[in-house]
């Protein structure tokens, strides 16, 4: 007896878990990263880069909210 099986829509829903993934892991990195940021700088006028400004003054915001929507994704 043959098993049936849909091999396009497996490979559709194998493709679409690996970019959730994927994009679970790029959030819990954005979150790492922004963990790391000191928030000691005295203004974010002192940041070198407009994304390190940006990072600066949102921080905690973005670390707050990687953890849980990576893992919701991942």
């Amino acid at each position: 007896m043959k098993v049936y099986r849909n091999l396009p829509e497996i490979q559709r829903k194998e493709r679409l878990g690996r970019r959730f993934s994927l994009t679970g892991l790029a959030i819990l990195f954005l979150g790492m990263m922004s963990s790391f940021i000191p928030n000691w700088y005295p203004t974010p006028e002192s940041a070198t880069t407009e994304l390190a400004r940006t990072l600066q003054l949102y921080w905690p915001y973005f670390s707050f909210f990687a953890l849980p929507a990576g893992f919701v994704c991942a």
